[in-house]
């Protein structure tokens, strides 16, 4: 039945809309459990599944037409269907009930499959740019989302997707539960992809993520105190982690580090967005190990070297880079040495700087600065026992 109106295209949009206000059918809709759905709990024959969830989350059942929708009109990307359909399950995201959370985001990653499949007739933007379009478009280091005002301003449908995905995330006063739905829909659809398409499209999917923490970041003014900024990063983590870390290749890994390491090593990059890359490289540092090349390059020679960031007066900066310098110096053992030497000069500094420093904020800052450098250390001494030879001079 669904896919038979599904071939009606907007027309069929229309109807399903009714069924969720309640405009037609004697004025029942899904929200109070009448209008169409009444017929399909009457005959649980030939409707089991949606029939069983209808009875409680009607919701639920509604959304789970949206992916046939999307998968079977014909005129997706011609008229608003794909607007109408991804708004609908992200608006459900805010939903009370968890059970309605959980379907909107499973209904958004299979609508955003479900579209991402169906590239024909996207329109001239996307016969002209392509999929090297949304690849390229992100390569320095401003993290600006494509963040167009309607599907046409696209050049991609993967760019129309990000949209999908960026836009409520980034809006201020978005909730916890609406972040956690779309990085969990985000999770699925990198799942989806065919490895190859999420290889062509990693560099700017992470470009994207990334600028999804750092829109989010401004959007609050820079504050903590609601903690929605601490779920952004733990959402944004772990959408790099799962749906991209844990499916690319070598090669996409590798390219993923050096994006990660550059936006690190940025004078730029807020502190959030530092901690978030910061605790993705050290996970893709002991996997690639010397195959993390330009990664270890940018992060000792960048222009905020990860020595000068385990210095930071942020306690959670100093730990997140002792932890990467931690792996780094287990893929690249021969830089153990080297690296424990100047820590060490920079500790005996430190140290007579603390000393000398007068009270109130210089002597708060002194006293950090030296327990950073005292944890790098520690850190180049710890690693030793991992390391093949313990920390050779050469």
């Amino acid at each position: 039945q669904t896919v038979a109106l599904s071939r009606r295209g907007k027309a069929s949009w229309g109807m399903q809309s009714r069924w969720w206000s309640g405009g037609d059918y004697g004025g029942r809709g899904v929200g109070d459990g009448g209008g169409a759905w009444v017929a399909m709990r009457e005959s649980p024959g030939r409707h089991p599944r949606r029939c069983h969830t209808s009875r409680r989350h009607p919701r639920a059942a509604a959304l789970a037409a949206a992916p046939m929708l999307a998968a079977y009109s014909e005129g997706l990307w011609v008229a608003d269907l794909f607007e109408s359909l991804t708004q609908l399950c992200t608006r459900a995201l805010d939903d009370a009930s968890p059970v309605v959370r959980a379907a909107a985001a499973g209904a958004l990653a299979d609508v955003l499959l479900a579209s991402l499949a169906r590239p024909a007739g996207f329109g001239a933007a996307s016969a002209a740019g392509g999929a090297g379009g949304a690849k390229g478009a992100p390569r320095k280091l401003g993290l600006k989302m494509n963040l167009p005002g309607k599907r046409a301003e696209a050049s991609s449908p993967i760019e129309a997707a990000a949209n999908v995905l960026s836009a409520p995330f980034v809006k201020p006063g978005a909730s916890k539960e609406v972040r956690a739905g779309l990085a969990r829909a985000t999770v699925a659809v990198f799942g989806g992809m065919k490895r190859a398409e999420l290889e062509r499209h990693s560099e700017f999917l992470v470009a994207q993520l990334l600028g999804m923490l750092n829109g989010a970041a401004e959007g609050q003014g820079g504050s903590k105190a609601s903690g929605r900024g601490d779920f952004a990063a733990e959402a944004i983590s772990h959408a790099l982690r799962a749906g991209l870390g844990e499916r690319l290749s070598e090669r996409g890994q590798q390219a993923m580090a050096t994006s990660l390491a550059a936006h690190a090593s940025c004078r730029a990059s807020p502190e959030g967005l530092t901690l978030v890359c910061l605790s993705q490289l050290y996970l893709l540092l002991l996997q690639l190990r010397e195959v993390a090349a330009d990664a270890r390059d940018l992060l000792l020679q960048g222009e905020r070297p990860l020595l000068s960031l385990a210095a930071s007066p942020v306690r959670q900066l100093r730990l997140a880079a002792c932890a990467c310098l931690w792996a780094l110096v287990l893929a690249f053992p021969s830089h153990l040495a080297p690296l424990l030497n100047v820590s060490l000069n920079r500790l005996r500094a430190a140290a007579a700087e603390a000393a000398a420093a007068k009270e109130g904020a210089p002597r708060e800052a002194a006293t950090a600065a030296l327990l950073g450098h005292a944890q790098a250390v520690g850190t180049l001494l710890g690693a030793m026992a991992r390391t093949p030879h313990g920390g050779p001079s050469s």
